[in-house]
């Protein structure tokens, strides 16, 4: 996360040209409670300008949307932007209840 991830808002997101990467990392993520969202496939463009004033073509990829108050990050200037007083009630997914189908 301290390399290929960001935070902004509150709102961890994590980027990588590798869908598997992405899907095991949603794997892991949910598994542990963490709320995740990965985006739909995210075409390459050409002659991208970003806010350092480079210009790089970029690969085609996919996002992650991290929502959790864990310390995901070790970089401190990334780890104080994790926004830990969330309006709602939310600390993870887990499972309510498991029931016979059948």
């Amino acid at each position: 996360m301290d390399t290929d991830g960001s935070i902004t808002n509150g709102a961890a997101t994590f980027v990588s040209t590798s869908e598997k990467l992405i899907d095991d990392l949603v794997f892991v993520l949910r598994s542990l409670g963490i709320r995740v969202h990965k985006s739909k496939k995210i075409e390459g463009k050409i002659g991208v300008e970003f806010s350092n004033g480079y210009k790089s073509d970029t690969l085609p990829h996919w996002e992650l949307c991290i929502t959790t108050e864990e310390d995901i990050f070790k970089l401190p200037r990334k780890l104080e932007k994790i926004r830990k007083n969330r309006k709602y009630n939310y600390n993870g997914i887990g499972i309510k209840a498991i029931r016979a189908t059948g």
